[in-house]
């Protein structure tokens, strides 16, 4: 009997895993014409004054202090927006606030929502996190009977409608668990007649209600929810959608989300309507950018004609002929192309403009005038942080950002600015690292079939269906990579793919705990998988830990495997260097070297200019890895996220 499929949401920020944000590094790139990187590899001149390293680390903390200062305001921010709930302002007037440019709108709409989600919380019973896995077995444990047995042993639960913060766990759209969500995800094959002598005497929350629309239940199940209703009103509490960075306005919204058209029609009669704010977002903005996998694009159709008819409008603008794109905030970017919608929303375009801000009241003005205060201090300090830095580096003879950013735009001998990973490892393997990590732009994945996997997460037997018939390319891979990592009851997808190809990359595995590691030497996965660059899972290891390292050289993954790219001897002389202390597996390590690569000796080099201590120690062990005189050192990292701070 299938189990409950419970996944988590993939949060791993690519781009930050060398450098600050890819922006900063794209202008490195095209605005470093005039350094010489090659000259850099081999010359630098020392300088003799420099921060200590205590300056340097009391600068950062200095810096970590001002944003948590900032991060205390933003808090106080939060409680003002639920204290405006309270009062029965309505999200709309709290979104319409001028922040005063203390705030970006994106990060001030995630408060708005974040608080009012609280709000329509405040009723709810709420478990403490430490029993929710304890619970998750149990639900695992019902899953195993038959639907009916499941919703009865729910229905009969006294802790009905306790919720587990299972965050960032999630079924379908809820962030929260519980055997009333247990109860309408196995609702779907129960008779309405039935359903309704179930929850006879139960009271149904937004969130529950806006769970079954999700599920797809049929309207009159959901009918019979909405007459059980405690509240329909507000923000659905723990509830998102999946092309939405905030969510669901109210529960029409999630019914305009889901294609659902009858289910609109049940909530105007409780005088509940999708939202309707020029410059912000529509009911018709969230039907037409959604992607339900339970229903078919006619369904769409039907949703969009109706909520047409009923006034709504849409803030998609052209970006060419016969494709739109959404122009608000509040709906992840995506392209629509599909000619029956396009022809029905051609007049119904509303014209690109910000909603109009509203003053705040003096409390909120208070404080968004701190936050700008502390925000200026926060861009001084760090650049002052940032300027020891780079003191610090060049006494260390490294490259900085701009100059590494120049050396792999320039070091190619390949035609139209593409870059030879080959030329960049004789350079340094750290290079090859940084390029694919920061700026390798592979094939992405299609909009369709991501969407799917997403959706399908919540259900590993479709999900394995899926991966069956469908063909991923590269860019999928990784993302149903992703998935499969958060929750290793997904396997089967991965393991029978059609036609599998290696993922773009291995983030999936970035920071994940030893436990996880031994989980997927248990779960007997390929442990030996490679990218589509030929990189092996050593490099995610090294971001994870100490054991997840001993377990790969134990599982015999080759921890010097010719690579384009830092191998492991290259991680852990850096790390040496970079912490002063030997790395705890580079005795196991070093036992694997039988001709040490240039990059290895260059590391060596800077061991015994700057560490000589630990040079000695490893060179007892290893005589081999005695670099001659002329041995330069290296000036790239490899991988120093992974280690400490560059």
């Amino acid at each position: 009997m299938k189990r409950i499929s419970i996944f988590i949401l993939a949060v791993v920020a690519l781009l930050f895993w060398y450098f600050k944000p890819t922006t900063e590094l794209t202008s490195d790139i095209s605005a470093s014409a005039s350094i010489e990187p090659h000259r850099n590899l081999t010359q630098r001149t020392t300088d003799q004054s420099l921060p200590l390293p205590k300056q340097i680390k009391q600068c950062y903390a200095e810096s970590t202090q001002i944003r948590t200062t900032i991060s205390d305001f933003e808090q106080q921010v939060k409680k003002e927006l639920v204290a405006a709930f309270e009062q029965g302002q309505l999200i709309e007037t709290l979104l319409s606030y001028d922040s005063q440019n203390s705030l970006n709108n994106y990060h001030y709409s995630s408060m708005v929502f974040e608080a009012a989600a609280h709000y329509a919380g405040k009723e709810l019973q709420v478990a403490q996190p430490e029993h929710a896995e304890q619970h998750v077995e149990q639900f695992n444990e019902l899953a195993e009977l038959g639907k009916k047995e499941i919703a009865e042993a729910a229905v009969q639960q006294e802790t009905f409608q306790l919720f587990y913060p299972i965050a960032p766990l999630r079924i379908h759209g809820s962030f929260v668990f519980s055997y009333s969500l247990l109860l309408l995800n196995v609702a779907l094959e129960l008779p309405e007649t039935e359903f309704a002598e179930l929850i006879q005497g139960k009271r149904f929350y937004p969130h529950e209600i806006a769970h079954a629309i999700d599920v797809g239940l049929p309207a009159g199940h959901i009918a019979l929810l909405i007459r059980n209703s405690i509240t329909l009103q507000g923000v659905p509490a723990f509830y998102t959608l999946s092309n939405s960075p905030f969510g669901a306005l109210n529960l029409a919204d999630v019914a305009a989300a889901r294609w659902r058209t009858d289910v609109l029609k049940l909530l105007k009669e409780q005088n509940i309507k999708p939202t309707n704010i020029d410059g912000m977002v529509t009911g018709l903005d969230y039907a037409l950018f959604s992607s339900p996998a339970t229903v078919g694009t006619d369904t769409q159709v039907q949703v969009v004609q109706y909520l047409i008819a009923e006034g709504y409008k849409t803030h998609l603008q052209p970006v060419e002929e016969d494709l739109y794109e959404v122009s608000s905030e509040f709906l992840s970017s995506r392209n629509l192309q599909d000619p029956k919608l396009l022809a029905l929303i051609k007049n119904q375009l509303i014209s690109p403009s910000a909603y109009e801000k509203t003053q705040p009241p003096e409390a909120l003005k208070m404080l968004f005038r701190s936050i700008s205060e502390q925000g200026k201090l926060l861009t001084a300090k760090r650049q002052q942080c940032d300027q020891l830095e780079h003191q610090r580096k060049k006494h260390a003879e490294l490259l900085s950002r701009d100059e590494i950013s120049s050396l792999i735009r320039t070091s190619s001998s390949e035609p139209q600015g593409k870059v030879s990973l080959a030329e960049l490892h004789q350079l340094d393997p750290a290079l090859v690292d940084r390029y694919l990590t920061s700026f390798y732009h592979t094939e992405r994945p299609r909009q369709d079939v991501e969407q799917s996997l997403i959706t399908l997460a919540g259900d590993g037997y479709a999900l394995q269906e899926f991966t069956v018939r469908t063909a991923l390319n590269a860019a999928e891979t990784a993302v149903l990579l992703t998935i499969v990592s958060n929750n290793l009851a997904l396997l089967p997808a991965w393991q029978f793919r059609k036609h599998p190809v290696a993922p773009t990359d291995l983030m999936a595995f970035y920071n994940k705990p030893a436990v996880f590691w031994l989980q997927l030497q248990q779960s007997k996965f390929d442990l030996h998988l490679l990218d589509s660059q030929d990189q092996n899972l050593y490099r995610m290891a090294f971001s994870s830990s100490v054991e997840a390292v001993e377990l790969l050289i134990e599982q015999g993954v080759d921890p010097l495997r010719p690579q384009f790219g830092s191998d492991a001897l290259d991680y852990v002389l850096d790390h040496s260097y970079i912490n002063a202390t030997l790395h705890p597996v580079l005795p196991k390590i070093i036992e694997f070297v039988q001709q040490p690569e240039p990059s290895h000796l260059a590391r060596m080099k800077r061991l015994q200019k700057f560490q000589p201590e630990i040079y000695q120690h490893i060179i007892q062990l290893k005589p081999e890895l005695i670099p001659e005189d002329s041995q330069q050192m290296n000036k790239v990292l490899s991988s120093p996220r992974l280690s400490g701070p560059e």
